[in-house]
């Protein structure tokens, strides 16, 4: 999954002017959704029932425990984890992992359809990884990866995966703005179904009666 949002995150933002929805297809036959309104309501639905969410400046992963909605802060979450880190004298994340950031493509000169959509096969190579993945630049799946940006940069912002510097990078060392957005990624990942359909003001917020989660009861094992 990171090296999904490695390359999702260097895709040159466009902005976005509808609501949209993308079903992918993942490992092992299952699905999951990414939803977006606008950029303070996203939506991520995944196997077993759990989707994060986020809503306004909150980014939360929701899931029912005993027929109980519960949902964990994001952000707290991520200042608990940094907090083990420290106390443990662990590097973060952005320490561990950061490198140039340099994503290069190979056109293959073949097309594939998916979803009813064609797109263009290259091969990718990050961090001395090379996979291969179907672009188009039909305006629906420029939108997803847009989506798909907005969501991941929602994402480190809270979590502190990512720092700014390495954010940059990956958008300033890698000039793909011709190369569209992302169909397939490899046997892992493709769309199965594009939808600008509205889902409704309440598929974006906490379900009635969420418990949301004391991270610091938590790390009293409370």
């Amino acid at each position: 999954m990171r090296y999904v949002m490695t390359v999702v995150l260097a895709l040159l933002p466009l902005s976005l002017w509808a609501e949209v929805s993308g079903v992918y297809e993942i490992e092992g036959g299952q699905t999951m959704e990414l939803s977006y309104k606008d950029g303070d309501h996203m939506r991520m639905s995944m196997p077993g029932g759990q989707f994060m969410l986020v809503n306004g400046d909150k980014t939360y992963m929701v899931r029912q425990q005993n027929g109980q909605w519960v949902a964990m802060d994001m952000a707290a979450m991520g200042q608990m984890m940094q907090q083990m880190r420290q106390q443990s004298g662990q590097q973060s994340p952005a320490q561990v992992e950061q490198g140039s950031g340099d994503v290069q493509f190979r056109d293959t000169g073949r097309t594939e359809t998916i979803a009813g959509y064609e797109g263009s096969v290259y091969e990718v190579t990050s961090n001395d990884e090379t996979q291969e993945v179907v672009l188009s630049d039909h305006e629906d799946i420029i939108a997803l990866s847009q989506a798909w940006m907005e969501f991941a940069g929602k994402m480190t912002q809270q979590m502190g995966a990512l720092n700014e510097q390495m954010e940059e990078n990956l958008l300033s060392e890698s000039d793909i703005s011709n190369h569209g957005g992302m169909l397939r990624l490899s046997d892992d990942m493709r769309v199965k179904s594009v939808s600008n359909d509205s889902k409704g003001s309440d598929y974006y917020e906490l379900p009635a009666g969420t418990k949301v989660q004391d991270m610091g009861n938590m790390m009293r094992g409370r």
